[in-house]
């Protein structure tokens, strides 16, 4: 499970993995590591449940002035749409 950088303590180090997302590290992780605990932006938003609206959701803001996206929290609305 990944871990959260919680202000006062040293900030992540950031990283590009071979997919071109980026990680966070934390001060802790060592390079030798097998890549067990952090997974790329770009694979962490297609576990997302909006991920696989996408093409219908972006046709819709398309061809409406106005779209309304309803879905439950830490489904993707807020951070994944606009992107």
């Amino acid at each position: 499970m990944a871990q959260f950088w919680k202000p006062g303590t040293e900030k992540p180090r950031l990283v590009e993995d071979e997919d071109g997302g980026v990680i966070f590290l934390s001060s802790s992780y060592s390079s030798s590591s097998s890549g067990y605990g952090y997974v790329s932006i770009e694979k962490q938003r297609q576990r997302l449940p909006v991920y696989k609206y996408r093409t219908a959701i972006l046709c819709l803001v398309e061809s409406h002035a106005i779209t309304i996206v309803v879905g439950e929290t830490g489904s993707g609305k807020t951070a994944q749409i606009p992107q």
